[in-house]
Order: C-alpha cells, then structure tokens, then sequence
C-alpha cells in the first residue's frame, strides 16, 4: 500500500509541477504582451532651455533664470517655442525666511519677464510666489532659488 501511495504521490507532484510551469509561462507571456504596447505616454517634460527652473502649467511654460541680482522668467507655449508675456497677467513677489515678503516688480519684455532682487546677505534662500492668470484661471506658482553666500 506504501508503494502504490508513493507513486500516486509522485505523479501528483510532477502534475503539479508541470501545472505551475504552464501557470508561470502563461503569467510572464500576457505580461510581457502587455508591457510592449505602443501609444501615447502623455505629454514629455519640458526642458529647462536657459539652464533655468521650469514649472509647467496647462498652458504655459516658465522657465526661471536668476543671473547675480537679475531675474527673468521665460515663458513657452507647450510645443516649446516662446510666447508673448502679455498673453498670461502676473502679479509676484519675494518670500522670505521668518515670513517676511519683500515687492518685486517683473516687467514683461516680449518673451519674458525682467526684475532685479538683491536678498539680503544671512539669506541662503529666497522664493518667487508667481500668481499667473493662464488657461482660464488663476494660479500660484513657487519658485525657491538658492543664494549664493559671499564669504
């Protein structure tokens, strides 16, 4: 009886095994069908053109250049050519450590925006608060920008 046990035993097992092996090919076959499908992965992620900071809204792209004291916001249609700034009313100003803010004015200049900001000298940081009127709305936009330490 152990022996008819043993071998129905054993048959079991390489059923089982052959049952799991046709499970795995099966799994990994309608997965990697899956995985290689061809379409659309959404929009691609803009590329800063001026070495700068870019956020991306619906229908604009900015991008942040601060050179020594001097501040200009580029602005991108979304195939990544510039646009004119007076499409999109901004108001801005600077935030500061300890809740403080401090007034900017940027002045629009065909493809961007212009400002002058000196930080103060203990200030590592500082941020851009941007509120934009674009793509039927109004929105907020945040740009932190490191400072340089002058020793």
């Amino acid at each position: 009886m152990n022996k008819k046990f043993a071998q129905f035993k054993s048959q079991s097992n390489n059923y089982l095994n052959r049952l799991v092996l046709k499970k795995l090919f099966l799994t990994l076959f309608i997965s990697t069908s899956v995985l290689a499908h061809e379409g659309d992965h959404g929009p691609a992620l803009f590329q800063a053109q001026k070495n700068g900071i870019v956020q991306s809204l619906e229908s604009v792209n900015l991008e942040l250049v601060k050179d020594n004291d001097t501040l200009k916001l580029y602005a991108y249609d979304l195939k990544g050519k510039s646009t004119d700034v007076k499409k999109f009313p901004i108001k801005s100003r600077i935030l500061l450590p300890l809740k403080k803010t401090a007034p900017i004015d940027l002045v629009a200049k065909g493809t961007y925006w212009e400002g002058t900001y000196q930080a103060p000298e203990n200030a590592h940081r500082f941020t851009l608060e941007l509120n934009i009127e674009q793509g039927g709305h109004k929105d907020v936009i945040l740009f932190t920008i490191d400072q340089e330490i002058k020793k």
